[in-house]
C-alpha cells in the first residue's frame, strides 16, 4: 500500500488544503494529514481545534484520509507510518523556493522518502489560511474559501458575542429558497430619464458641408458666415473635417 503524508499547521484547513489532498488522493492509497504542533506559529485554533476541523471538513468533502497531530521531524513522523512520499502544495513560483529547501533537507534526512508538489485549482492559488483569518476577523464572508464547518468555527471565534450567521456573499443569497427582499420598483420614471416635451414649431435643419449648393442657404454659402457674399461652395471648396 503506498502512503503518503499531507503535513501542516492547517489553522484553519482551506478549500485549497481539500484540493491537493483529494488530487493526492488520485495517487496514493492511504493519505495522512499530518497537523504539526510546534512549527514557531503563532495559532487561532488550538491543536485540537485544528485536529476536529480537518476530520470534519474531510468529512464534509468525502475525503478518505486520517488526521494525526505530530511533533518532531517530519521524517520521523513518515518513517514511523511507513508512509513512502511526503504532499506539498504550491500556490506560486514564490512558494518554490522554501520548498524547495525543505525537501532538500527532508531527502538529506532520509533519501527513501521522496517529496510530491502538487498544484490545486487555479480558483485556489490566491488563499492562504492567514487571508482568510483576515477576513473573518473584519467581518467579510469566507464560505467560498473554507466548508462550512471551519466557517461556523471562524465566525464564533471572531465574532463570540454576535448573534449574527456569517455573512454570505451576494449570489448566495440570490439563491436561498425564499430569496432576498426585494424592493419594489417604482412606476414612474426617473426624473432624469423623463423624455423632453414635443413642441409644435419644427426643428431647423442643420446644413450639411457635403450638401450640394443648392441645398445649402445663403448664409451657409458665404465665406467665413458673412450673409450676401457671392462665393459659390462647390465640391473643390468644401472643407473635410
Amino acid at each position: 500500500m503506498r502512503r503518503a503524508v499531507y503535513p501542516g499547521t492547517f489553522d484553519p484547513i482551506t478549500n485549497g488544503h481539500l484540493d491537493v489532498a483529494g488530487r493526492a488522493l488520485k495517487i496514493f492509497d492511504e493519505l495522512i494529514i499530518a497537523i504539526a504542533v510546534d512549527n514557531n506559529k503563532v495559532t487561532l485554533f488550538g491543536i485540537e481545534e485544528r485536529l476536529r476541523l480537518v476530520q470534519e471538513a474531510a468529512a464534509h468533502e468525502g475525503l478518505r484520509v486520517r488526521a494525526i497531530t505530530f511533533s518532531g521531524l517530519l521524517v520521523d513522523f513518515a518513517r514511523k507510518h511507513e508512509a513512502c512520499a511526503v504532499i506539498r502544495g504550491l500556490r506560486a513560483v514564490s512558494d518554490f523556493e522554501f520548498e524547495f529547501q525543505l525537501a532538500l533537507m527532508n531527502r538529506k534526512l532520509d533519501p527513501d522518502i521522496e517529496t510530491l508538489f502538487l498544484m490545486p485549482r487555479d480558483t485556489y492559488t490566491y488563499l492562504s489560511s492567514s487571508i482568510i483569518k483576515g477576513i473573518s476577523r473584519l467581518g467579510g464572508p469566507v464560505s467560498h474559501f473554507v466548508p462550512p464547518p471551519v466557517e461556523a468555527a471562524l465566525w464564533a471565534r471572531h465574532h463570540p458575542h454576535s448573534a449574527d450567521k456569517p455573512p454570505r456573499y451576494r449570489e448566495e443569497v440570490l439563491l436561498e429558497p425564499n430569496g432576498p427582499a426585494t424592493t419594489p420598483r417604482t412606476t414612474e420614471p426617473h426624473a432624469s430619464l423623463s423624455p423632453a416635451p414635443l413642441s409644435d414649431t419644427p426643428a431647423t435643419p442643420v446644413p450639411s458641408p457635403f450638401a450640394p449648393p443648392s441645398a445649402l442657404p445663403a448664409e451657409a454659402a458665404s465665406p467665413e458666415g458673412v450673409p450676401g457674399s457671392s462665393r459659390v461652395v462647390t465640391a473643390d471648396t468644401v472643407p473635410y473635417a
